[in-house]
């Protein structure tokens, strides 16, 4: 790749990053806050969209992107479309939204890794209110999330819960940071004030 085009490419990554961190200036239009997170997330795929696009994606690769996007603008404006609609929910399927379950894993993750540098119950407050948790509630989570597997019936924690805890625990080793900055930077990515 020759130097030109590896400038014009970085250019272009640089862009697409600006774009999405413009995104968390996006405020919810009064009477209409709840929508924000589709516009957020409608913005945010059009910007990967257009990255693609502009970096010479062959427009069938692009294609499924095209049509989610589509999908958010057609439930923005009230219209069916199938691949938003959700399927009838199987017996056991929790009903808490599957982000939702991921943060739990994050919140248990960053109360282990204060945890390191604190007393626990110290490390749960602080979790506990920077994420908007009860603190037993928090204190609950973690124990599912280290409760062992069962023969019978679904496990304690949700697969998001555990996937999302390891992932954390597993950047903290990638990164090497000290554990307040880290705990900071994943409150950070959730849109979570920074406050360990």
């Amino acid at each position: 790749m020759d130097g030109s085009l590896l400038r014009q490419m970085h250019e272009r990554v640089v862009e697409l990053c600006n774009d999405l961190i413009g995104l968390q200036g996006l405020c919810a239009v009064p009477g209409h806050k709840e929508e924000l997170g589709r516009e957020k997330a409608s913005a945010a795929l059009n910007a990967v969209i257009s990255f693609l696009r502009d970096v010479g994606t062959e427009p069938a690769w692009r294609e499924p992107l095209l049509q989610l996007s589509a999908a958010l603008d057609d439930a923005k404006y009230g219209r069916f479309n199938p691949i938003t609609k959700p399927v009838p929910m199987p017996p056991g399927t929790p009903n808490k939204l599957v982000m939702d379950r991921a943060d739990d894993g994050m919140a248990a993750a960053a109360v282990d890794i204060l945890n390191t540098h604190c007393k626990a119950d110290e490390a749960l407050t602080t979790v506990a209110r920077a994420l908007g948790y009860k603190k037993e509630t928090l204190r609950q989570i973690r124990k599912n999330l280290r409760a062992p597997k069962t023969k019978k019936g679904p496990p304690k924690a949700s697969e998001e819960a555990v996937a999302a805890y390891r992932y954390w625990m597993d950047e903290l080793q990638r990164r090497g940071i000290p554990a307040k900055d880290f705990v900071n930077h994943m409150f950070a990515t959730r849109g979570f004030k920074a406050d360990a």
